[in-house]
């Protein structure tokens, strides 16, 4: 196609020297074939113009080739460059952001209700199923919030006692206030910070203690296996120390090695213990809950 415009170019040169169509639409072949480019001055194509030399056959001949290569160029970058088009948007929507996991996060029925209910995040429903088919909360009541980030826990525990308890949220990242919830920011596993919260509870006792805490997924299991059983025992330990007698603990683990021990030893503290996965879980999410209910005494705080 570019040699034949170019052989076209010359032979209008030959003939017409001081006659231009200044506009020539044409397939680049250096640019994308779905683009249309505009050569304003470098093609010297004949327009009519009536007024110049040369039979009025000749200019309907350059004028008919002229058309034909123009449409020629149109059809063939219409029929061959659109799907091209396509994929280049589609990719391009793709680099925006909207990764799979992305759009199903959109499309998360649980995500869209929170949203539309206030909550800050989707996992507000499952602590929500959890209280509300184990009855774990009661007014009056402390409850103690670890991994508390972004706040849905904390958010749901404090409208559900409706200002007649305390809610202390705990975590790592920083948490925008709530209504009715007490942050402390810092690294469970820092004595110090143990040594805080503590401070804070005071000589009252706890009779919820729930754990959403998650290390940073790298998707090496047996990397963020050991790492989500280390962040569970610290929960069941600090329950033990600032639970009341008969108070309850929620703690989220992933399935897989290490779990059947340690329910073993959240058995020997509390009266009983179930295994939930709440339906605002994702199916194919490895998470699982464990509520812990009727603690048999511990430590002191």
């Amino acid at each position: 196609m570019a040699y034949a415009l170019h052989e076209f170019r010359a032979r209008v040169r030959r003939h017409r020297a001081d006659e231009r169509i200044p506009v020539l639409a044409f397939a680049s072949a250096h640019a994308h074939f779905d683009e249309l480019v505009a050569d304003e001055g470098t093609l010297d194509l004949v327009e009519h113009r009536g007024a110049q030399t040369g039979s009025a056959h000749e200019h309907h001949r350059f004028a008919i080739v002229a058309e034909s290569a123009q449409g020629f160029a149109l059809r063939w970058v219409q029929g061959h460059g659109r799907n091209l088009s396509r994929r280049r948007a589609a990719m391009t929507r793709e680099r925006k952001g909207r990764s799979p996991w992305m759009r199903e996060h959109l499309r998360d029925p649980y995500v869209k209700r929170a949203q539309r209910e206030g909550w800050r995040s989707r996992a507000s429903f499952k602590l929500a199923e959890l209280i509300e088919s184990e009855r774990l909360l009661r007014p009056g009541m402390l409850v103690v919030d670890l991994g508390a980030a972004p706040g849905g826990w904390s958010q749901y525990a404090a409208a559900a006692l409706g200002g007649r308890g305390r809610v202390l949220a705990v975590d790592i990242l920083p948490l925008p206030p709530l209504a009715g919830v007490e942050v402390l920011q810092g690294d469970l596993r820092d004595p110090a910070l143990r040594g805080e919260l503590l401070q804070r509870i005071g000589t009252a006792r706890a009779g919820l203690v729930m754990s959403d805490m998650s290390p940073n997924i790298t998707g090496v299991r047996s990397v963020d296996q050991p790492r989500s059983l280390e962040l569970a025992e610290l929960a069941l330990e600090l329950a033990t120390q600032v639970l009341a007698r008969g108070g309850s603990l929620v703690v989220k683990l992933f399935q897989g090695e290490g779990v059947s021990g340690y329910q073993a030893d959240v058995r020997r503290r509390f009266a009983s213990v179930r295994s939930r996965k709440p339906d605002a879980s994702r199916a194919r999410s490895r998470e699982l809950y464990f509520v812990a209910k009727g603690f048999l005494g511990g430590e002191e705080p």
